[in-house]
């Protein structure tokens, strides 16, 4: 559910609790486990920061479009390559 007027204030909104488990560290506590695998744990945290950043609430603090669009090209050919079952986050920084 994205909306839900019932609850704590954190559990209102699909964004709000997505950015409290973020805070508390709790990313793969709300992924489902049948996403979720040791392969792609590095992914999904990348996936998530940058989620994050999207939400942020002053969108100059935002990265654009073409930031999202870079980002994903990177992650995409990282899990390509033969050697993406090392730590992606690692390759991706080594890829900038």
């Amino acid at each position: 559910m994205a909306f839900n007027l019932e609850g704590p204030e954190n559990e209102r909104s699909l964004s709000l609790s997505f950015l409290c488990a973020m805070e508390e560290g709790r990313l793969m506590d709300i992924i489902g486990h049948h996403i979720q695998t040791d392969e792609n744990a590095g992914v999904l945290e990348e996936v998530a920061n940058l989620a994050s950043r999207c939400l942020e609430m002053i969108g100059n603090n935002r990265p654009s479009m073409r930031d999202v669009a870079d980002k994903f090209g990177r992650l995409r050919k990282v899990m390509q390559h033969p050697w993406a079952q090392h730590d992606p986050e690692e390759m991706v920084q080594h890829s900038k």
